[in-house]
């Protein structure tokens, strides 16, 4: 039987590359407590940002976006499982495409991944450290659209650079008409008006980067070492887990999730700050909207 290609890599090991059934039993079975641990972790943020208006900010419209990639990448994970736990590998024949749809699918949701985090990590530079103005121009809704529909963000980094390039032609003739030093006086007002929760929310993305980066550093160094390829298949499995870590960063040091997230696990659902119109609705009618 042809093998699809997918089935040939490290991430789901058949019998024609690991000899040990073994090793491939303990693959899956840390394939499925991920996935499950994962699609539970990253629906329930999902749902988390859906019920609260306090989340709905723009930054968590990316959050949002890698959960959902980090949900699917958990969901299509299960095929996987299927495949490693088969002892001739791929145990349903007539559906190899199975196999290929869940492959393509988390390569896909993994590109997804960095791309937001890559703009993840932009917006909080932009709020950061520049004015409230430009951060609204940059992120308006209709862009924040765009960049989750494509997951295409080169236009964003010519907007910034026009903008940019357009803004420091106007500091240059600001300072040639006024006195003393009112750029700096304007960004010392800007770092004064940051609190200390966006600082504290910049912090536990940024701590989501460093997470992605450990989990993917091993399997991509090993790619390049000669004579690893049977680490890879660990190494693997430190990739798929870093979908399930996110819930998790989230719900302990997020200041707004953590919040939500105990909420919704203990399911007293009328201690979600800022309830959106759907929570209200099932609040007023005294149904519980997750039975």
């Amino acid at each position: 039987m042809t093998k699809p290609a997918f089935l040939n890599n490290s991430f789901t090991m058949n019998s024609e590359t690991h000899n040990s059934y073994g090793e491939r039993i303990f693959t899956g079975l840390a394939y499925l407590i991920i996935s499950i641990f994962g699609t539970t972790g990253n629906s329930l943020v999902i749902i988390a940002i859906l019920l609260s208006r306090k989340l709905q900010t723009p930054t968590n419209i990316f959050v949002a976006s890698l959960a959902t990639a980090d949900l699917l990448t958990c969901l299509f994970l299960i095929w996987n499982v299927i495949a490693l736990l088969g002892r001739d590998g791929w145990p349903l024949p007539h559906a190899e495409w199975l196999c290929a749809v869940a492959g393509f699918a988390i390569f896909t949701c993994t590109g997804v991944s960095v791309y937001t985090l890559a703009t993840i990590a932009l917006n909080r530079f932009v709020f950061i450290t520049k004015s409230l103005q430009t951060y609204q121009k940059i992120f308006s809704p209709i862009k924040i659209r765009l960049m989750i529909v494509f997951t295409c963000y080169t236009f964003v980094f010519t907007h910034i650079k026009r903008h940019f390039k357009k803004k420091r032609e106007n500091e240059l003739n600001n300072i040639a008409l006024a006195e003393g030093s009112s750029i700096d006086q304007s960004t010392q007002r800007r770092a004064d008006g940051i609190s200390q929760m966006e600082l504290n929310i910049t912090k536990n993305l940024f701590l989501v980067v460093v997470a992605f980066f450990v989990c993917f550093s091993p399997y991509c160094v090993l790619q390049f070492i000669p004579g690893t390829y049977y680490l890879s298949l660990y190494g693997a499995i430190l990739v798929v887990a870093n979908s399930a870590m996110n819930p998790v960063i989230y719900a302990r040091r997020h200041p707004h999730f953590k919040i939500v997230l105990t909420a919704l696990i203990k399911c007293q659902y009328d201690k979600i700050p800022e309830p959106t119109d759907f929570l209200k609705r099932f609040l007023a009618r005294r149904v519980d909207p997750f039975p």
